[in-house]
């Protein structure tokens, strides 16, 4: 039995509108499925959100699939910075360990 959140009685699992007031049964999301929770997903796991993108019933297909490509295109982008960070970084520490060595020998 349902319990209906605005007077209170109880109407059947299957009816989608309350028996006694008519007012509608409101399903709530799944908190995975709030915008919040997609995004600091995204911040946290990149391209580990996209099943919860995916599993999302208040997309269509067509916004399922934008936004899939937006999270795979960012995790690239993401991930060619952060080697070319890498890669500038290792060339400095690399240029000054032959600094020292050179003035060690």
């Amino acid at each position: 039995m349902k319990k209906c959140i605005f007077c209170g009685q109880e109407s059947q699992d299957s009816a989608q509108y309350c028996s006694f007031c008519g007012k509608p049964f409101i399903k709530k999301n799944k908190w995975y499925h709030s915008n919040t929770s997609l995004i600091i997903g995204f911040l946290i796991g990149g391209p580990a959100i996209l099943p919860m993108i995916l599993s999302n019933p208040k997309f269509s297909k067509k916004k399922k699939i934008v936004l899939s490509t937006i999270v795979v295109v960012l995790t690239i982008i993401i991930v060619k910075v952060l080697i070319s960070v890498y890669n500038k970084i290792y060339s400095i520490y690399d240029k000054s360990y032959e600094d020292l060595l050179k003035t060690l020998n």
